[in-house]
């Protein structure tokens, strides 16, 4: 008698908008302060999960309120950028020990190189360097000494991952960035165009001046073959701009808020995302490229980080030099149709592909896997 068919495979499919591990451990983030890294890598997160019910939650340790925070009834406590300098080492590892010995484990999550020479150096260079070079150097000491002391690490890109794993010999997780895009397309909900007119722009934070030379050498040609083009400056405001563009020419938008930071660069007909090629850039995310696909922009970007969502031509513009810079601009500037176009399409990636909606289960994920001591990527 012949035996009887085999049963056909059956396969199953996780979606991750319904099906994500949302089980885990119940995590507390200390965060230092009100910045774009603890906005990315917990504000937007927690509320993300807090929403779906899992059981994470964020402080910063400078609150007075800290001392009342339950911190014991969490297993797993985040270090988000956050140590200790040699004089308060002591009281950091007390605190690290309370923690074990209620059998607590204890990560470092980070979203950008603080750690090598390319970071130092990084720092050195930036326009708006307030601190001095021993500080800069004491800061990347007192982050590599944290490295030492946590059971594990959750870094954005895999880039980075490796960095770290020069420091210490720990399980590395990667989450990568993903944006609350209803949150942040709810912040510019009301916001008019700050001027009238056909508008180019840019909106960050300190940096070299080399992050920016390029573009503005095309922003100073473009301003004299477009008188009627209007120039954004959202947040830092770098002194490389003046040397290209006439002051007139400028439109300075100022820092804001993490948590208004988005009406800022409502109203950028083309959003440009310069970025050299440099170790300490290649660490980072092309967030800044999302967050103008998400205001409505179209895109010029360097290759740099940006390469990874910028489809040259399909959703923006690639650009290096000078000259690609100003040829991709003024073709965005003189054909509102392409422009349009490429604009939407970067926003229908943003959502589909880069959308906390669409990652928010890879943090409880990593975080049961480091809490397990398992780990790698």
């Amino acid at each position: 008698m012949s035996a009887p068919p085999a049963a056909p495979t059956q396969r199953f499919f996780l979606d991750p908008l319904v099906d994500g591990p949302l089980t885990g451990p119940r995590v507390l983030q200390l965060v230092p302060d009100a910045s774009g890294p603890s906005l990315w890598r917990a504000w937007q997160p927690t509320r993300f999960l807090q929403f779906r019910g899992y059981p994470v939650d964020w402080v910063c340790p400078s609150d007075p309120h800290f001392t009342q925070v339950p911190v014991l009834a969490y297993d797993l406590i985040v270090l988000c950028r956050l140590s200790w300098q040699p004089a308060h080492r002591g009281r950091g590892r007390r605190f690290l020990a309370a923690l074990r010995r209620a059998g607590k484990r204890v990560l470092y999550e980070c979203d950008d190189d603080l750690f090598t020479r390319f970071s130092f150096d990084q720092q050195a260079r930036r326009t708006d360097r307030e601190a001095s070079l021993s500080d800069l150097a004491l800061a990347g000491e007192t982050d590599r000494w944290a490295l030492t002391q946590v059971d594990g690490v959750t870094c954005s890109t895999q880039y980075l991952a490796s960095t770290v794993r020069r420091f210490t010999d720990v399980p590395v997780e990667v989450v990568p960035n993903a944006i609350d895009a209803d949150w942040f397309t709810s912040v510019q909900q009301g916001v008019p165009r700050p001027v009238a007119g056909p508008t180019v722009g840019w909106a960050g934070g300190g940096r070299p001046g080399d992050d920016l030379e390029a573009m503005a050498i095309a922003w100073g040609r473009i301003a004299r073959a477009h008188p009627e083009v209007t120039f954004l400056v959202a947040g830092n405001q770098p002194p490389i701009l003046t040397e290209h563009v006439p002051e007139a020419r400028l439109y300075r938008l100022p820092w804001l808020p993490p948590e208004q930071y988005p009406a800022g660069m409502a109203g950028m007909d083309v959003g440009c995302c310069p970025l050299a090629d440099r170790a300490f850039n290649r660490c980072k995310t092309p967030i800044k490229a999302w967050e103008f696909g998400l205001s409505g922009s179209a895109v010029v970007a360097s290759p740099t980080v940006y390469g990874a969502c910028i489809e040259d031509g399909r959703n923006g513009w690639l650009a290096e030099t000078a000259d690609e810079w100003e040829a991709a601009i003024s073709r965005l500037l003189e054909d509102d149709d392409q422009r349009r176009w490429v604009a939407g399409r970067l926003e229908q990636d943003v959502r589909t592909k880069w959308s906390l909606a669409q990652h928010y289960w890879r943090w409880p994920l990593a975080w049961s896997r480091l809490m397990g001591g398992g780990g790698g990527d």
